[in-house]
């Protein structure tokens, strides 16, 4: 298992190069533990088909999984088989893994269909057995999960493992990502693009204080922040659209406007909002 000891002093190219390495071992991860889940449930269908042969009519099927026992069937006129009754085996102490228990769920109808009556037929004949070997049932059904347990609660470890890694990885490119645009705010600041074809009404509004809202900012920049970096002075660059009488026509014009002691949560905030809009020059 690919294992990021130095995630701290990695570039954000050899970050993002770690990452998509440990992507591709999680997916060899997760299908390692899907095959070894394919093994088990073939097993218990396997056991599970056995026991119950015997009172099997033609075409039925059974599947098995951790979850539930399946008994299926297929119906004149229907496209796939349909389900029959379910055995569950569980343990009365839901903290407690190994089943001691087997319980039966299946619906009720008052239909009289040939595929009905045979259908209780069946349910009776799985009673019958439940009744006489339900004890050889529990003790094959946890013999096997106990025979993949220690693997695939290898496989669930490693799984974490590494997706903590990725998470780990994430969030330090997410920490570049804000240091470098904190950088650049503080520095010649940021732009705003919408497109050409939109109006200057899309660009994004900057809720400066309480009681301050400004509309159609186009540009930001930090100009000095306090002592605790809680409050910054802030230069805007606003677009305005006024009404020119003489040509009948609003002519678009940048304002310039300086706002003092502004709240850095709220300048972050700001800036997040609107990331998909900031120019990538």
């Amino acid at each position: 298992m690919l294992i990021i000891k130095t995630i701290k002093v990695m570039k954000s190219s050899a970050l993002v190069e770690a990452q998509d390495q440990l992507r591709e071992e999680l997916v060899i991860i997760n299908k390692t533990r899907w095959g070894l889940e394919e093994q088990k449930n073939s097993k218990l269908t396997n056991m599970f088909t056995e026991k119950f042969n015997s009172v099997l009519g033609e075409g039925d099927v059974i599947e098995a999984s951790d979850a539930r026992i399946h008994f299926k069937r297929p119906q004149e006129g229907v496209s796939y088989n349909r389900e029959v009754l379910d055995l569950y085996l569980r343990n009365d102490d839901y903290r407690v893994e190994e089943a001691n228990v087997i319980q039966t769920s299946f619906y009720s109808t008052s239909e009289n269909s040939e595929f009905e009556l045979r259908r209780m037929v069946l349910i009776g004949n799985v009673g019958q057995i439940l009744l006489n070997s339900s004890d050889e049932l529990i003790e094959g059904y946890n013999q096997i999960k106990s025979e993949f347990k220690d693997v695939i609660t290898a496989n669930y470890k490693e799984m974490y493992g590494v997706e903590k890694q990725i998470t780990e990885i994430e969030n330090e490119i997410r920490g570049n990502e804000k240091q470098s645009l904190l950088n650049k705010i503080e520095n010649e600041g940021i732009e705003f693009e919408i497109g050409e074809d939109k109006s200057i009404n899309c660009l994004p509004n900057f809720d400066a204080k309480v009681d301050l809202s400004i509309y159609n900012v186009k540009a930001l920049q930090v100009l000095n922040k306090t002592a605790s970096g809680k409050t910054a002075d802030v230069r805007l660059k606003i677009m305005s659209n006024d009404w020119n009488s003489e040509t009948q026509s609003y002519n678009e014009r940048e304002i310039i406007k300086i706002v003092s002691r502004v709240r850095m949560n709220n300048i972050l905030q700001f800036i997040q909002y609107n990331q998909s809009y900031i120019s990538a020059s």
